[in-house]
């Protein structure tokens, strides 16, 4: 597999960085970046209604092998010091840069692609 990692940093994204990094994989993306959500709302929402999605979201994340690729995004996330819960919106270039380079390594590429990789990062 090749991943590409593009010279200018994203520009106009929403949503945090976790949910950034899980679209650069293959697989229960949607489901894991919906249980991240979740897990944040049911800490001041612990409703019923959210509690029974939680539990359905978990379930469809075990038989998806879910939380083996929930682990691989956390752990190019530490790797890289990029908190999960940080809105995109708040980074600053070098901070988006090292996203986009999460999302291109979280897929465990074989080659990866640098386009002039150093424009954006801060020594």
């Amino acid at each position: 597999m090749v991943a590409r990692l593009q010279q200018d940093p994203p520009r106009n994204v929403e949503g945090s960085v976790y949910d950034f990094v899980a679209e650069g994989i293959a697989g229960p993306a949607e489901l894991l970046k919906e249980y991240q959500h979740l897990s944040l709302l049911v800490g001041h929402d612990p409703s019923d209604k959210n509690l029974n999605r939680m539990s359905v979201l978990q379930e469809a994340l075990e038989h998806q092998d879910g939380w083996r690729i929930d682990s691989q995004i956390r752990d190019v996330l530490i790797r890289l010091e990029l908190s999960a819960d940080a809105a995109l919106s708040s980074l600053s270039g070098g901070w988006l840069r090292k996203a986009a380079l999460a999302r291109a390594l979280v897929c465990s590429p074989d080659v990866l692609l640098l386009d002039e990789p150093t424009n954006h990062f801060r020594y």
